[in-house]
């Protein structure tokens, strides 16, 4: 199998700077709205899919990165039966290759489903 198909080096997760089209994007999604409703599970599945990676590709990545995950782990989390582990966010959003404002959007979410 080759590697290349799924796997590719995440971008600049911690990137800080935010562009005035990332700023734009913030106030409109002050609502924090997305496709599935506005959940983390709707939220990472959207942005898996905007990325073109499967479950298993994800779960993939982030055992590369250190963190055993099975697909059926990112199924529930984006099913919404399970919250993904505080200790797995950070493998989480590399896998996904969020950018800070992104990260700041799905801790948002998880604290308010965690209520």
């Amino acid at each position: 199998m080759d590697k290349d198909r799924f796997w590719r080096e995440p971008t600049d997760p911690l990137r800080v700077e935010i562009t005035e089209e990332e700023k734009s994007k913030l106030k409109e999604m002050s609502h924090l709205e997305w496709e599935g409703g506005p959940t983390i599970g709707g939220f990472l599945r959207q942005r898996r899919e905007e990325i073109g990676l499967s479950q298993g590709h994800i779960a993939a990545r982030i055992c590369h990165l250190g963190r055993a995950v099975r697909q059926p782990d990112v199924s529930r989390w984006e099913g919404g039966s399970r919250l993904p582990p505080a200790n797995a966010l950070w493998y989480l959003f590399t896998a996904l290759e969020l950018r800070a404002f992104e990260r700041l959007c799905a801790l948002e979410l998880l604290a308010r489903e965690s209520k």
